[in-house]
């Protein structure tokens, strides 16, 4: 194995003066590789690391005005080889070159990961007043190759992502400081496999540019089969105050999550869910046959209520016209679920109670949304999207389904899930 390389540097260069501006510049780098090898339960692995940094700052101050810019990332890089103990003593990591397997034994391991993590910050001020933000991020890539037999092999790839970023603005005198907070977070993740035949020229091109360019194919074909994936990202956002160092988070959450699935068979599964400040969540489920429709009787929205026995109570008598005793229920999360044809039927009748009773502003917006698709979100975009004013919303729905503002009907579509 090659021995251990490391090199560091650094720099700081001070700015002349000009016209009472100060400033200064710093870098830092540093490069580390080490190599090992390691045998465990009858099987060698040979492992290459190397992880590099650099970093900046850049300050500069004058006239009662400062500004601050620094950014930092680390990277790091693994490329580890598993071969059975008998094969290990006639295996050249050194000389391996992971786009061709051919030398990998049946029964050997390929493993390629790559990390990087980055931080930006920004600051500037002026007297008593502040601007703040920073960025971090963190990215990961992993694939794994397994060499099934002597021209197949199966690829597993996991590449991940997250990025933070808080901004602060407000001032400080004397001992007091006051700032407004905004946290964002975007989060993204997948699981991926195929299984490719290198003995064919479409398997050794599919294989060629998964490593190469992180390409992963996007249907099965000449040389790929058995392709399935997991992808996932989120996002998340919040508000709050920070006095003299004491942060306080309003709670006013406004996030959203969506998870795809790709079966084996070309079947696509995607679930999103949805939640505006704090309010009621939506989840979205819909399904893709392997031709590429959609399978519209697989579509639904959930939308989850946190219900006192009251309010489940009222629930129940919004979509069967009978209030059961409150006795018979208990306070926990409901479940509203509509299909997409129940979706529709209750954008309708919104249009109708819209038109028995203009003057209700919520009934206006959401009868003017343009299909039932955005009409779903919509119930739980509106301002106030809390349990209480979402079944407010569908009593006045329920009020006017007819053409005519009338007492509660009871017959709002979809169905109940107690908890």
């Amino acid at each position: 194995m090659p021995p251990p390389v490391s090199a560091t540097r650094t720099s700081n260069v001070t700015l002349p003066q000009v016209g009472g501006v100060s400033g200064s510049i710093q870098t830092s780098r540093d490069f580390r590789s080490t190599s090992t090898r390691q045998s465990d339960g009858g099987v060698t692995t040979f492992t290459v690391q190397t992880t590099g940094t650099l970093g900046l700052k850049l300050d500069a101050s004058g006239h009662g005005a400062a500004v601050r810019i620094g950014e930092a990332s680390k990277t790091s890089s693994t490329f580890s080889v598993a071969v059975p103990d008998d094969k290990a003593r006639a295996f050249d990591v050194q000389r391996f070159n992971p786009l061709d397997p051919s030398a990998l034994p049946v029964g050997g391991s390929l493993v390629l990961q790559g990390s990087r993590n980055g931080e930006s910050a920004f600051s500037a001020s002026f007297r008593k007043l502040s601007f703040d933000t920073k960025t971090t991020s963190a990215q990961l890539t992993s694939v794994r190759v397994d060499k099934l037999t002597a021209s197949t092999v199966r690829v597993t790839a996991a590449p991940s992502a997250v990025f933070d970023r808080l901004s602060k603005l407000g001032f400080t005198h004397g001992k007091l400081s006051a700032f407004v907070l905004a946290a964002d977070r975007l989060e993204g993740e997948a699981l991926k496999s195929t299984v490719i035949d290198l003995s064919t020229p479409a398997g050794r091109q599919a294989y060629r540019a998964l490593l190469t360019t992180g390409a992963f194919p996007s249907r099965t074909g000449s040389g790929v089969t058995a392709l399935a994936s997991m992808e996932k990202v989120a996002y998340r956002h919040e508000n709050g105050l920070s006095i003299n160092g004491h942060d306080f988070w309003f709670g006013n959450r406004t996030a959203g999550e969506a998870l795809r699935t790709r079966h084996a068979d070309g079947t696509v599964d995607v679930t999103a869910t949805v939640q505006h400040a704090g309010g009621v969540p939506l989840t979205l489920t819909r399904r893709w046959n392997p031709s590429g429709a959609e399978a519209l009787e697989k579509r639904q929205f959930d939308y989850r209520l946190p219900l006192s026995t009251p309010q489940a109570a009222r629930l129940t008598e919004l979509l069967t016209g009978t209030r059961p005793s409150e006795r018979l229920l208990k306070e926990g999360t409901y479940t509203l679920r509509l299909g997409d044809a129940q979706l529709k039927a209750l954008h309708a009748a919104t249009k109708r109670a819209h038109q028995a009773n203009p003057g209700v502003t919520h009934l206006k917006l959401l009868a003017q949304e343009a299909d039932h698709v955005a009409f779903g979100l919509a119930l739980v975009r509106l301002a106030r999207s809390d349990a209480e004013s979402f079944l407010n919303r569908l009593a006045d729905i329920d009020r006017g389904q007819n053409g005519e503002w009338r007492d509660t009907e009871g017959t709002l579509p979809g169905s109940i899930i107690a908890p």
